[in-house]
């Protein structure tokens, strides 16, 4: 698998969209990015996430079966608070509530 040919860099290749993203790392020569994507043909959402430091690209290993099904936002919330290293709440709560108000508006409960 490369970066160019997974479902997050690629997502139309596997009939989904880009819902949004959230990188819960530091920033500083890492990355610790949850994506949730949309198939397309019936809505249904799915969350990832990959981490690690600058050298590989994000994703570049993920398949089609590591993908998440997103049952719930009481779920995703949960996971998303869960994935907080310490110090980070007040950089990342507003993208995770921006997230899950996205997520309400689309339909999901």
């Amino acid at each position: 698998m490369s970066y160019d040919n997974n479902p997050y860099s690629t997502p139309e290749k596997y009939g989904l969209i880009s819902f949004g993203d959230i990188d819960f790392s530091s920033g500083y020569y890492e990355f610790d990015i949850t994506a949730v994507l949309r198939r397309v043909s019936d809505g249904a959402f799915f969350y990832v996430s990959d981490s690690g430091c600058s050298c590989p690209c994000p994703f570049e290993n993920t398949k089609l079966s590591d993908l998440t099904p997103l049952d719930s936002l009481e779920e995703f919330q949960k996971y998303c608070a869960d994935r907080r290293w310490e110090g980070e709440e007040d950089r990342t709560r507003p993208l995770v509530v921006n997230l899950l108000e996205r997520l309400h508006a689309a339909g999901v409960r």
